[in-house]
């Protein structure tokens, strides 16, 4: 499943659209922590097939959102304070990518 604004903003409880622009911003900067996180040779596709990857986009999203004043300056979105269960989800899921760095396929460690 992939994240969208809409399905963010439900999550979030976010009504109207002024903000439409700054939480697919959000998104993407959620996806692309997690993924240089975690393991930045898989495409964004191999990191969609796990759900608990949505969940920390989600998570990070709804952080960030929520507490710009902490983590956000004018330049760019800053990884400070991550919530613990984004942090636990991308153990998690570096876990997974080394048993199985690639889904299409049965190689790697645990194949």
């Amino acid at each position: 499943m992939s994240l969208t604004v809409d399905t963010l903003k439900s999550q979030l409880r976010i009504d109207g659209t002024a903000d439409d622009t700054f939480i697919q911003e959000l998104l993407t900067e959620s996806q692309d922590y997690i993924i240089h996180s975690v393991d930045s040779s898989q495409t964004i596709d191999v990191y969609e097939t796990h759900p608990m990857f949505d969940r920390a986009c989600a998570l990070l999203v709804g952080h960030w959102y929520f507490n710009r004043q902490q983590s956000y300056t004018a330049s760019r979105m800053l990884p400070l304070d991550i919530p613990f269960g984004v942090t636990e989800i991308i153990s998690q899921l570096r876990g997974i990518m080394i048993v199985t760095p690639d889904p299409t396929t049965s190689t790697g460690v645990g194949a």
